[in-house]
Formats: structure tokens, C-alpha cells, sequence
């Protein structure tokens, strides 16, 4: 939402024209520190203050639209002008500020600016050029371009076909292959085109000097809602973008040089933006000369690869000529670049042969252990070791690796070596891509999301020439950082580290100096590297100082070698991936084990701090010293995995013994009256006994046999009812010696186990006796002595889902927050009950069944982790990205003004409850009105009415807690979701709501205002109603309320419905049957239409279900559906309509023969479901028709919800020819990865977004981008709820391949597609006969 002050809001508000002017100043927001800045364009009224660098500094991102400022700006003998204002707009690249006044002496300096801005003169056109001589400079400059460019292009065309098909076979399968066959071939055919095209566009850019692009730094545009930007898209504009930095980067030097000469030669300011002589004009000029291609992003990204190719190639000539063209007209100042060197790191130490890596000098560990023993020697070193920890000591390590090296000498084993396999994960050597260059345009998006109400004019309309303070040199730069202290965590509201060094540049005494923006960036990216780094530590732990003290030295070699973090074997980038994985010999606080330890990992620290400026190849030698140390550390720990899994495992086999114990007891005594005495025997050691013999033997055996039968001997001889059984003094002393032999070698108290058989050989002496305690009977129930035989299977279940999240491997973070607690899954009981994790060292393990596991991410006490087995650089790329895009989604779902959910994020979320595992909850969702929000508007003004807003959603917010959650609809309308809750409770909340809020106080200058509120509820329960439903129900029920007065609710009449909806289930649970064997179900079908005639498709036909009742009267399936789909029978309606359509077939084979083909619905049951699977098996394979020509329809939640088993169905019927198609895309969350992995050959687009397009353009914005997304994988794509031409006609432009609905044709019954076919058949033949 745009958000202006008075006098800075739209053009036709402005009382006073905006002036171009340019005056060095400086900006401070509220406290915060001085910004240096330029002033662009001014009016009585205001001015335009952009910043210097690419983008928004730190510094001014928390500031708000009437945030306070401070500007200043000295002006040669005028003095120095400070005046204070208030914050107008924001913008990426600068802000626009509200003055009530601006003093004149301030005025009259910024019309002198303004004059020597547009009046060329000795520090512009240079001296002695008149216009003829400057026009003739122009076409000579044009010349060179010309030539240039001729040669790029005949360059490019050359190898991009080469690079398609080249791309085209690293592809895995087929139709991707041939997607960039075909792409070769059809560029060639509209490279004519292409070249016009392109050549047309660089000469209008010649002639009208501004950037490409519409956005401030070149994005793409949003087409007017920022939410609804298109993915794709941005993804190609970043890959264009990576190509275009890399070659700016390379010709720098004399790019600079160039842009600054003619800058004076135009009179106005020229940089990479507006350069038409530079790779982002060329770049984006062929961007959009190539759109007349359908390439995916990945084949684009080939050409644009290519295109870079071939401009570096050409690129330095053209620079030259161009210099030498201008050499009248010198740079104004030193370029960057051509007059400073700064030493490097040796290129040899990132990109050396690992054939040579060990040819350099090695660590001596032994003196490295003697320095530390020396250190020590007045006292034990370290902290007291458990037993678990001791392994880990720096004496046992290295007195592993002094035998090893003693073995390997001797020829007993290989020697240990310090190659990087063992440690760190194989990678390509090569570059990787530019995470960090990614995340920088990512968070230039959230910057640009963040500013929709910006009135920034474009950046082709700003005045501006080249900054008046130098940048600072990078010798400079390295001083500045060195005499900066580096903290351990930035605490907030403390100045990014750009800002600290810039200010410790400017305040460095001399001449004025500023951060270069390069340099700005690679301090950004870097720094918020290392943060995230650091993150994964405890705070001042050892790990964490360790990493901290990297982070100088690292720094100032990104600054001195900006692809060292993109490079995997660089030996720097190693050093600080292997320090991370000594974590494994610190406890989980981040401390070392062993003191020793510590003190060499901070001895090898220290030498790359000192002296990494003067050596560069002391990353390679400390590399070295920490692998060597750390390979016996890893196997340290493989070691105890090992240890715990066997000990998980055995715990598992006894669990599981004594399960098989349990049930044998169970069998043997449920259900009976038992002497108290045998239970009493079980428990005293006798179940523990069986448990040991079926560990060793099994439940089987003379021993097992045996075992139980001593069970059976004292039944009978203590059982009243057993009269006929013999007891001798004999018999009984035998079978005490034989339970007393047995007994004692289980592990029991030898007092305890005395007095027992002492009381057992009584009881045996005395008999049944009637009179004896000891002899009473007691029943035992069933379950007693075992779980129930279907309880592990319903445990599974329960844990289903929660099964498949885990693996061995994965990493899990347990503890509050504050605390996490990484842990890996170790070993998982088959079947899997139970589950083991295990910290970094191995030296504490946690053991769960999945019940508790599932408890403590209920509590948020366990939640899935990074992968620590990545590396640590790699791993914080992943997370530094990560966030970035949840806090681009986070804009993209929330309202800018509110700071609530938007109605997309509302949706979403509602989505989210229909999920499987949300099944069977019910939610109270409302939608709250309230009044007086237009009388505020038109009597206040914009300002005071988005303040009643948010004063009114902080005070909604507050009162209905954190659980619930709430969005912005409209400007007087919010949204509110109670999950898990009733429509009792729900009800209830409500009430509590409105009672607190209702006439709330709004008090705006001398006006005041109470305002009320009227509320709308109903309850949403997914499995009967679709969220869509849901707030319209709401809706209707607020449109209700307020009917009745303000400050009212009303409750959505639902129950007769819902009683309605459940007598509706309980009748068609008792016609199903009947329907399935009877007439009451028929086929029906509507045709799928190709949407171009020329192109070269079959309509084909969708097979619909008919359903009549008793009286012949139809039915809406709408009702019968989701009744059978709750009664847990669609598969038997799915196996009933393929029957049919197949019997239709075999009785119709020429009708079949014409059309296109048949798509029949499969429900989420059926993909899981043995009786379908069994069914195709069984009728596919003998069909007498090509069943290449079925197509089989699956849901996009149906295929999300049952992932696994819709991959298993589709991999398997496709094995018959069969085809699938997504249905309902864009209703559910697929993913990018799910989608290409599901291989559907066709994508059916959501109806609720074709229906209305051409009213809604986030809609149409919609359709176009699922319609790409299809495209880019090689789908066919389809639009349903056709109903009118124009719709038909829209779907045509996007490209949409068919489309489906009553524009095209209406359902009819199958019998009658016999007549159909046969009509048109007879048409055409006709129509042939007459030609």
C-alpha cells in the first residue's frame, strides 16, 4: 500500500514541480548514524535523497514512512545547511523527504547545483568541444558498437547450438533431451528474427541514454502486484544477472574508464544501469529479443552463458577503441583498478592438483606436542575426563597417529594420509554457483516488497553525475578492518559491519573516503556468512571463538579474491570447514574435551591470523596439521556409533524376546483362574528365564519346551480342581531344584530368591489346600500378560507419517529454544517402535519410542536440524539462503501495512489444515467488519485511517492469543482462525472478542470516533467444506450481523446442513451396494479441446460419473463423492467407472477410434489400494486398444498427500502405456521437485482461476505462470471452467494447450458419443466428397 506525507504523495498531488539537482549530503534517520548520500531532485517542500552503493544501506531499513531525519550538505562558500524533515517514502535505492520549509539559503544552493548540472562545461564536454564535435564522437562510438556487436552475434550464434545440444545430453531423460534438440532447431529458424530484433533495440538505446528495466536495480516487474511476482521469471533475471556481474567485474578497469569519459561527453551521468555501451544494456536487450523463444530457464541460461562467451571475447577491444576514441576527455578521477595493485593469494593455492598437494612442507606434530606439553607441565592438563570423553585427548590422538605412521613404516598397513577424501566431501573443483550473489538479489526483493507504496520515480528520470566523495583503496579498506574489533554476536540495533568500517574509513583523518559499493557487498554477504556460521554454535564456546577468530582473515581475502567462497577445494575455505568438525571432540556446550586439544587448535588459528597477509600458503599447511589430527578424531566417533547401535540393537532383541515371551504367557494362561503362586513365580524371575532361553534358542527347543512345562507342573499341582494329579514328596523336590537352578541364573537377589523358593517348596509340600493363601486362584484377564496383538500395528499407524521423516543419518535439534541440542538418528528398530540419537561426540545418546518422539515435537522440544554432516560454509550458504526466501515468502503472504496475513497467506493457511494429518479437526473461522473506516478516511486522511487499522488488529490480536491466527481482507475487514476448536468454543472466543473490543475508542487530532464491530462465524471442518466455502460462510454470516445493528455476531446456520450431510452419508452407506450392481450408475463425458487448430493434438474426452435416483431424477455426484470417499469406498466407484469406460470400449471400437482418447479420475484411496493395482494389472496387458490413449486423472492434494504411493502407481501403470495428468494444479503445494518427479504427461490447470480471469489479473497472473510451469517440464497443459469465448480466447494468448468446459462442450452420456463420432465422421466425409 503506498504510504506518502503531505506534499510528497502522488504527481497530481504535488503543489511544486520537482527540480534535478546534485548535491553531496548527508542523511541521519532518527539517532542513527550519518548516511552518506546525494541529493537527486528538491521543491520548496521536500527533496530526493538517493544513497550511495546498490541498494538500501542497513542503516536506513528500519526506517518508516514519517521517521524522523536529519539532512546536511555543505555548498562551497554557502555555508553548511542542516534541516530536519520528516521520512515521505522509501525506496531501494533512496527516500524521499518531507520539509515544511526549506531554508532559502538551502534553495538558492540547490538551484546552483542544478545549473552546473545541465550547463556543460570544462568538467563535462571538456574543453574546446562544440556540439558538431561532440555528435561526431557519439557516431564514432556508435561505429565501434555496431562493429562489436556484429561480431558478438555471429560469435553467439556459432556456439549457442552447439551449447543446447551439449546441455541437451547431460539431461537424464528423454523429453528433456528433445526439448533441447527442438530449442537448437528453432533457433536457428528465428535467429533472423532474433538479430532484428536486438539490433533494432541497442539503436533506440543509443539514441535515448536509461536503463532497461522499469525497477530500480533491473528486477522484473511485477505487473502491478508485487505478490504475485512471477518465480520463473526472477529465476531468469537472476541467471542473466550472474553472467552480466562476472563480465562488469572483468572489464572493469577500463569499463570505469569509459562510463566516466562519457559521462562527460553526454553531460549526464552514465554507469552499468544506463550504459548503452555496457553488458547490462546488451544483456537485457537480448533477454528481451529472445522471449519469442519457449525455452525453459535452463535452456535460456545456456544462451546467456553463451552471449557472455562471446562478449568477453570482444569486449576488451571494444573498450579500447572506445578510450582511445574518447582520450580528449580523461577520467575526472583515478579509475579503480588501473592505478593500485593489492597482492592476492597465489591462484595456485586454490586450484593446485591434489596429485601435488602434498608436495609442500608437512606439519611437525611432534614439535606441535611439545610446544603444548611445555605449556602444561606445571599441571595436568585439562579437565577431568569421563570415561566417554577420554578418547578424544590430543595424546591419545596423537600417539594413534605416531603408531600408525610406525605401522606403515614397517609395512603393516597404509599409511595415514592427509588427503581431503577422507575428511571433507568430494566436490568439483570448479566455481560452484554464486550462493551469496543470489542471496544478495534475494534480499534486494524483500528490500523492493517491502517499499509497494513508493512513489521513487524510475531510475531513467533521476538527475545524478558521479559521487563527490572517492571510494576507498582496498589498501585502505584492509587497514580499516584491522583496526576494527570484531564481535563475538551483533547485538541489535548495532551498525552492520559495512557501516562500521565505513565510518572508521571516514573517520581515518585526510582526505573524505567512502566504501566502495563492491567492496560493501562482499563485506555484506561475507559477514552474514560468517553470522549464520556462528549461529550453530553456543555463543563464546570454544567452537564459536575458534570460528570468530577465522573471520578477519577470511574477510579480507574475499575482499582481495571475491571467488574464493565459490571455490570448494580452496585451501581457506577447507581451513575453516575442517576446524568446524573438531565439534565432534566438544561436548554439547561447545567446549573441548580436552584442554590440549583446544590449545592447538588456537596455536594453528593464531599462525593463519598473523600471518595470512604475508603468506598465502599457510592455508595450505594449516589445512594440512588439522586434517592429520582430525582423521583419527572421525574414526573416534564412527567408532562409538558403532558401540551405541549394537548396544540399540540389543536392547531390541531383548524387547523383542520379551514380547515373544509375553505372548506365549498370554496364549498359555488368558482367560484361565491361575494359582497366585505361578504369577507370583513369573514375576520373581521365571518370565526373565524364558526370555534368556528364547534370546538363545528361540521359542523352540527341548530347553523352551521344558521351560513352559515347569509352568504347566506347578498349575496342576497347585489347581484345587486337579484331583487326579499325583504329588509326591519326590515330584515336588524335583521341580523346586528345577526351578531353583533355573532362577539362579537370572540376575536376581540371592536373599530374595531364597525366601521365594523357601515359600514355593511350602506351598508345594501343603498341596491345593483350600484353606492355603498361597494357593488362592486368580483370573487372568486378557491382556494381562501382553499387549493386545494388533497394538505394535496400530502404534505404526498412529507414527505412520512420523516414520517416514525419519532416516539413519538425519540430524535432529533437541532442547528449548536457546539450547538445541544437535543429535543424529543412530539406529531405528525394525518394525520401527523405537528410535536412538546420538550428540556430535557419540558421547550421550537419547533413546525414544516414537510415541515420546512424537510427543517432544508436539512441545517443540525436537524438530528436524541442518545437516551437520555438510560442511560448515556450504551449510550456512544453504541457511543464509534459506532465510532470505522465507522472508521474500513472508512479504509475499503478509499484509505490508499490518504486518497480518494477507488473504493469499489466510488461504494458505486454511490449506494447510486440509491436509491427511489434519483430517478429522474441526476450526472456527470469522470474518470481522468494522464501521466508521470511510467517514476516517475522507474526514482524516489515508494516515490517520491505516493507523485505526493497525491500532485495531494490535487490539484483535491481543485479545484472542497466540494460537489463533488473523489477516487483513480489506481496509475495514479482518480474518480470524480458531484451529482445533469447536463451534462451541468457537462461539465462545467470539463473544470474549467482541465483548472487548466492540466500541473501541479511536481519537484522530479533534476528532473522536467509537467503532463497532460485527463478527461472522462458522465452522470449517476440511472434510466437509473447502476453505473457499468457509469464508464465504463467514462472509455471509457478518453481512448478517451487521443486518441486525453494530457490534453484533452471528453464527452461520450449519447444523441443519451438517445434519443434512450426515443422514446424506448414512443413506448412501445403504445404497452402494445396490448402486454398484443396479443401474443407478452411468458414464458420462465432456470433450477436452485443443485450443490452436494448428496445432497438431486429438480432442479427447473426460469420463465423468452419472448418477440417477430410483425415479430416474439425476443426482449431483458433488454429494455422492465425498459420502463414498469418508465411507472409505472410491476405489470400488474407481474399479466400477474403469470397468464400464473398458466395456464401452471393447463394444465401440471405431467410435473409440476417432476420438482422441478417454481421462478417467482416479480418488486418493485408489493409489494405495491393492484391489485397483491388482485390477490394471489383470485387464491391462490383454486390451485389444492402445492404452496409450487412457489417461488416468490424479488430484494435486490427492498425489501431495499420498506422495509415495502416487510415485509407486504412476511408475508402475505407466509400464502399460497409460498416461497421467495432474488435476486441480494450484490448489495444493506441490513442490517444483514433486511435480517433475511425479512424471505426468499433462497438467490440468485449477478451474477457480480460470473462471476468473479476465476480471481478477492476479488470477490471469495465475493461469500464465502454471501454464509456464507445465511448458518448462514438458506437460501439455489444460484450462477447465471454460464458459465463455473471451476466457477461451485469454487461454489462447497465454498458450494453453486444451481447454475444457461449456464453451466447448457440454457433458453428455457415453451412449450418446457413438452418435457424436459418428455425426462428425459423416461431416467430414461430406465435406471431402464435396472438395
Amino acid at each position: 500500500m503506498s504510504q506518502n506525507l503531505p506534499g510528497l504523495g502522488s504527481k497530481d498531488q504535488r503543489r511544486h514541480a520537482r527540480l534535478a539537482t546534485l548535491q553531496t549530503a548527508r542523511i541521519r534517520f532518527a539517532e542513527g548514524i550519518a548516511i552518506p548520500a546525494e541529493i537527486r531532485d528538491y521543491c520548496p517542500t521536500g527533496l530526493y535523497v538517493a544513497f550511495h552503493g546498490e541498494g538500501t544501506p542497513d542503516a536506513a531499513i528500519p526506517a518508516l514512512v514519517g521517521t524522523a531525519v536529519r539532512v546536511e550538505f555543505a555548498a562551497g562558500s554557502s555555508g553548511l545547511f542542516r534541516f530536519e524533515g520528516r521520512v515521505a517514502h522509501m525506496s531501494p535505492g533512496g527516500v524521499g523527504v518531507y520539509v515544511s520549509v526549506l531554508p532559502d539559503g538551502a534553495l538558492q544552493a540547490l538551484r546552483t547545483a542544478s545549473e552546473r548540472m545541465v550547463r556543460p562545461g570544462p568538467a563535462m564536454a571538456g574543453p574546446d568541444l562544440n556540439p558538431q564535435q561532440v555528435q561526431a564522437l557519439q557516431q564514432q562510438c556508435g561505429s565501434h558498437l555496431h562493429r562489436f556487436l556484429d561480431a558478438v552475434m555471429e560469435d553467439f550464434f556459432q556456439r549457442a547450438v552447439e551449447r543446447l545440444a551439449e546441455a541437451g545430453q547431460e539431461e537424464p531423460s528423454f523429453l528433456e533431451r528433445s526439448r533441447f534438440e527442438y530449442g537448437a532447431q528453432e533457433l536457428e529458424q528465428r535467429r533472423s528474427r532474433i538479430q532484428s530484433d536486438f539490433f533494432d533495440a541497442m539503436r533506440n538505446h543509443m539514441q535515448h541514454l536509461g536503463p532497461i528495466s522499469n525497477g530500480p536495480e533491473g528486477a522484473p516487474a511485477s505487473k502491478g502486484n508485487l505478490a504475485l511476482v512471477d518465480e520463473a521469471e526472477f529465476e531468469d533475471w537472476l541467471n542473466l544477472s550472474a553472467v552480466i556481474k562476472q563480465i562488469e567485474a572483468d572489464l572493469a578497469p577500463s569499463l570505469d574508464a569509459f562510463e566516466q569519459r562519457y559521462s562527460r561527453l553526454v553531460g549526464k551521468r552514465v554507469d552499468r544501469k544506463n550504459n548503452s555501451f555496457g553488458p547490462e544494456t546488451i544483456g537485457r536487450t537480448f533477454q528481451n529479443a529472445i522471449q519469442v523463444l519457449d525455452f525453459s530457464n535452463r535452456m535460456r541460461t545456456v544462451l546467456y552463458k553463451t552471449l557472455g562467451q562471446a562478449i568477453s571475447i570482444h569486449a576488451p577491444v571494444l573498450y579500447q577503441q572506445l578510450n582511445e576514441t574518447l582520450a580528449c576527455l580523461q577520467p575526472a578521477a583515478p579509475v579503480p583498478g588501473e592505478t593500485q595493485t593489492v597482492s592476492k593469494p597465489a591462484p595456485a593455492a586454490a586450484t593446485r592438483d591434489e596429485s601435488t598437494a602434498g608436495d609442500g612442507p608437512k606439519p611437525d606434530l611432534a614439535e606441535v606436542a611439545d610446544i603444548l606439553n611445555t605449556l602444561y607441565k606445571q599441571e595436568q592438563a585439562g579437565t577431568p575426563q569421563s570415561p566417554e570423553s577420554s578418547e578424544y585427548t590430543l595424546d591419545r590422538i596423537l600417539a594413534t597417529l605416531n603408531q600408525s605412521q610406525r605401522r606403515a613404516a614397517k609395512g603393516e598397513m597404509p599409511a595415514v594420509r592427509s588427503g581431503r577424501q577422507a575428511i571433507v566431501p568430494p566436490q568439483q573443483g570448479a566455481a560452484r554457483p554464486e550462493v551469496l550473489q543470489v542471496v544478495s538479489h534475494l534480499q534486494q526483493a524483500v528490500r523492493q516488497l517491502g517499499e509497494r507504496g513508493s512513489q521513487l520515480p524510475p531510475p531513467s528520470t533521476r538527475a545524478g553525475a558521479g559521487p563527490a566523495i572517492p571510494e576507498a583503496s582496498l589498501v585502505e579498506l584492509l587497514s580499516a578492518l584491522d583496526a576494527l574489533p570484531l564481535t563475538s554476536q551483533a547485538a541489535p540495533g548495532m551498525p552492520s559491519l559495512p557501516d562500521q568500517v565505513d565510518a572508521r574509513i571516514a573517520s581515518a583523518g585526510g582526505d573524505s573516503r567512502r566504501l566502495a559499493a563492491n567492496h560493501r557487498r562482499i563485506l555484506e554477504s561475507t559477514s552474514g556468512l560468517f553470522a549464520r556460521a556462528r549461529a550453530d554454535f553456543v555463543p563464546s564456546s570454544d567452537m564459536e571463538l575458534l570460528v570468530k577468530r577465522m573471520e578477519r582473515p577470511l574477510l579480507k581475502l574475499a575482499l582481495q579474491d571475491e571467488n574464493f567462497p565459490n571455490l570448494p577445494n580452496h585451501p581457506a575455505r577447507q581451513v575453516l570447514n575442517l576446524i568446524e568438525q573438531f565439534a565432534v571432540a566438544a561436548d554439547d556446550k561447545g567446549k573441548f574435551f580436552d584442554a590440549k586439544l583446544q590449545r592447538f587448535l588456537y596455536l594453528l588459528v593464531d599462525r593463519v591470523c598473523s600471518r595470512a597477509d604475508d603468506d598465502p600458503g599457510i592455508f595450505e599447511t594449516v589445512r594440512d596439521s588439522l586434517e592429520k589430527v582430525l582423521l583419527p578424531i572421525l574414526q573416534i566417533r564412527r567408532t562409538r556409533v558403532a558401540r551405541l547401535q549394537e548396544a540399540s540393537e540389543g536392547r531390541e532383541r531383548i524387547r523383542s524376546a520379551r514380547s515373544r515371551v509375553n505372548a506365549a504367557l498370554e496364549q498359555r494362561l488368558a482367560g484361565r483362574e491361575v494359582p497366585a503362586m505361578l504369577l507370583r513365580l513369573l514375576d520373581a524371575g521365571w518370565r526373565q528365564y524364558l526370555v534368556l532361553l528364547e534370546l538363545r534358542q528361540g521359542a523352540q527347543g527341548e530347553v523352551w519346551d521344558a521351560g513352559l512345562a515347569v509352568l504347566d507342573q506347578l498349575f496342576a499341582w497347585l489347581d484345587p480342581a486337579r484331583r487326579d494329579t499325583v504329588r509326591s514328596i519326590e515330584a515336588a523336590q524335583t521341580l523346586l531344584n528345577e526351578i531353583e537352578r533355573a532362577l539362579a541364573t537370572v540376575n536376581i537377589d540371592p536373599s530374595l530368591l531364597s525366601a521365594f523358593v523357601d515359600e514355593l517348596g511350602e506351598r508345594l509340600a501343603s498341596g491345593p489346600s483350600a484353606a492355603s493363601t498361597g494357593a488362592a486362584m486368580v483370573l487372568v484377564p486378557p491382556g494381562r500378560l501382553s499387549a493386545s496383538p494388533g497394538e505394535e500395528d496400530n502404534i505404526r499407524a498412529a507414527h505412520r507419517q512420523l516414520v517416514d521423516r525419519l532416516r539413519v543419518g538425519d540430524w535432529w535439534d533437541f532442547g528449548a529454544d536457546g539450547s538445541r541440542v544437535p543429535m543424529q538418528v543412530i539406529w531405528i528398530s525394525q518394525p520401527p517402535l523405537s528410535c536412538t540419537f546420538a550428540n556430535r561426540s557419540a558421547t550421550s545418546k537419547t533413546d525414544l519410542t516414537l510415541a515420546e518422539l512424537s510427543r517432544q515435537i508436539q512441545r517443540d522440544l525436537a524438530r528436524p536440524g541442518k545437516d551437520m554432516d555438510l560442511p560448515l560454509i556450504e551449510r550456512s550458504e544453504n541457511g543464509l539462503f534459506d532465510e532470505t526466501y522465507q522472508n521474500l515468502m513472508h512479504q509475499v503472504l503478509h499484509d505490508p501495512m499490518t504486518g497480518l496475513l494477507n488473504r493469499r497467506g489466510f488461504m494458505q493457511r486454511l490449506g494447510q489444515l486440509a491436509m491427511p494429518e489434519e483430517e478429522g479437526k474441526a476450526h472456527a473461522v470469522g470474518v470481522i467488519e468494522f464501521d466508521q473506516f470511510r467517514m476516517i478516511y475522507n474526514t482524516c486522511g489515508v494516515e490517520a485511517a491505516e493507523a485505526l487499522t493497525r491500532n485495531l488488529a494490535s487490539q484483535v490480536k491481543a485479545v484472542i492469543g497466540p494460537d489463533a491466527a488473523l489477516a487483513s481482507f480489506r481496509d475495514d475487514t479482518l480474518a480470524i482462525l480458531f484451529p482445533n476448536c469447536s463451534r462451541t468454543e468457537g462461539c465462545t472466543a467470539i463473544d470474549n472478542l467482541l465483548a472487548q473490543v466492540k466500541d473501541y475508542h479511536f481519537q484522530h487530532e479533534q476528532h473522536s470516533y467509537s467503532i463497532g464491530f460485527n463478527i461472522g462465524m462458522t465452522e470449517f471442518a476440511p472434510a466437509r467444506i473447502s476453505p473457499v466455502d468457509a469464508i464465504r460462510q463467514a462472509d455471509s454470516a457478518c453481512i448478517t450481523a451487521k443486518s441486525l445493528g453494530r457490534n453484533r455476531m452471528q453464527v452461520y446456520d450449519q447444523a441443519s446442513p451438517q445434519m443434512q450431510n450426515q443422514e446424506s452419508l448414512m443413506d448412501w452407506a445403504g445404497r452402494i451396494d445396490s448402486l454398484l450392481s443396479g443401474s443407478g450408475l452411468h458414464l458420462r463425458c465432456q470433450k477436452v479441446m485443443p485450443i490452436d487448430a494448428a496445432a497438431a493434438l486429438l480432442p479427447y474426452y473426460e469420463i465423468l460419473l452419472g448418477i440417477e435416483s430410483e425415479h430416474g431424477v439425476q443426482i449431483n455426484p458433488m454429494s455422492f463423492i465425498p459420502a463414498v470417499e469418508r465411507l472409505q469406498r472410491a476405489h470400488e466407484i474407481d474399479i466400477w467407472v474403469m470397468r464400464s469406460v473398458f466395456e464401452w470400449i471393447a463394444a465401440n471400437p471405431s467410435a473409440f477410434a476417432t476420438a482422441g482418447g478417454f481421462a478417467i479420475n482416479l480418488s486418493a484411496t485408489s493409489l494405495s489400494s491393492p484391489e485397483v493395482m491388482s485390477y490394471l494389472q489383470r485387464v491391462l496387458p490383454d486390451r485389444g486398444f492402445p492404452t496409450s490413449k487412457i489417461t488416468f486423472e490424479i488430484t494435486e492434494t490427492a498425489a501431495i498427500g499420498s506422495y509415495g504411493a502416487a510415485q509407486d502407481f504412476i511408475r508402475e501403470i505407466r509400464r502399460y502405456g497409460c498416461k497421467f495428468a495432474l488435476d486441480d494444479f494450484g490448489s495444493g503445494f506441490t513442490s517444483y521437485a514433486h511435480l517433475k518427479n511425479l512424471r505426468t504427461d499433462s497438467l490440468k490447470i485449477d478451474g477457480s482461476f480460470v473462471k476468473d480471469m479476465l476480471k481478477n489479473p492476479g488470477d490471469h497472473a495465475m493461469v500464465k505462470s502454471m501454464n509456464d510451469i507445465g511448458h518448462s517440464l514438458g506437460l501439455r497443459t489444460v484450462a477447465e471452467y471454460v464458459e465463455s469465448p473471451q476466457i477461451l480466447e485469454a487461454l489462447r494468448e497465454i498458450g494453453v494447450d486444451y481447454a475444457q468446459g461449456y464453451a466447448i462442450h457440454k457433458p453428455c452420456r457415453i451412449e450418446d458419443l457413438v452418435l457424436e463420432e459418428t455425426t462428425l465422421a459423416g461431416s467430414g466425409a461430406r465435406k471431402n466428397a464435396a472438395h
